[in-house]
């Protein structure tokens, strides 16, 4: 894939099959919840999906890494506004689910 392809990448619609990722996810689990799902959930297409995520598990994981993101700065604010000093508890489970999910063996899909 060359840089001028990266580049027409639109932020927006990466986005949007991130949102609808998460909200499937969410409802039906990542087991029920398959590439289509997540495209029609966006109102995109397939292929338009697959532009941004490569497999069905890194959009996942992107999920996943948001969510962490979000608490540790909820954990954060909460710290703050108690005076607790900020200490890096919430900052130790970083890339800990990448990590997990690379070392458990793959499933084929059911349908």
């Amino acid at each position: 894939m060359t840089v001028k392809s990266l580049e027409r990448r639109n932020p927006t619609t990466r986005e949007r099959n991130l949102v609808a990722a998460i909200q499937r996810f969410s409802k039906f689990g990542y087991r029920r919840t398959s590439i289509n799902d997540v495209a029609e959930e966006a109102g995109l297409a397939r292929a338009t999906v697959y532009l941004y995520w490569r497999r069905k598990e890194d959009l996942f994981v992107a999920g996943l890494e948001r969510f962490n993101v979000h608490s540790r700065n909820l954990a954060e604010t909460a710290a703050a506004r108690k005076g607790v000093c900020r200490g890096t508890n919430a900052r130790n489970g970083h890339g800990a689910v990448r990590r997990n999910l690379r070392h458990r063996p793959r499933h084929r899909e059911r349908p």
